[in-house]
């Protein structure tokens, strides 16, 4: 009986090839425009985020923010439907965003520090 299953732990194992590779499809959600990407739904999902104000050496955040309509920024894999509070922008500066999902768009960085208050 030990023969038996010493040998079944030698065969060959199979691998599930059914399961997408993460790293792949979120490159590829992330290349998509916004149209692509709804039509991507589920494996992809929209991501979408208020651009800040310029103020100064940095972006104001405040109550405003939310007056304006949402703006498509980006997709991906992997999105969060949760109610968290998060800036970032793109790794070159120059704009930050505020996203209300947590979820930002792939190689985008906290701007947390640019924050320089309230807008006037």
């Amino acid at each position: 009986m030990v023969f038996l299953f010493a040998m079944l732990g030698c065969l060959e194992k199979s691998t599930d090839t059914a399961q997408p590779d993460t790293a792949t499809q979120n490159f590829e959600c992330a290349t998509l425009d916004e149209a692509a990407c709804l039509s991507a739904s589920p494996d992809c999902g929209t991501i979408y985020g208020w651009p800040l104000e310029a103020q100064g050496d940095g972006f104001c955040n405040d109550e405003s923010v939310f007056e304006q309509e949402r703006s498509y920024a980006g997709c991906s894999a992997s999105t969060s439907g949760l109610t968290v509070e998060t800036v970032a922008g793109p790794p070159e500066g120059g704009s930050c965003w505020l996203f209300s999902s947590g979820s930002v768009p792939e190689g985008w960085v906290s701007c947390e520090g640019m924050i320089v208050g309230t807008c006037e």
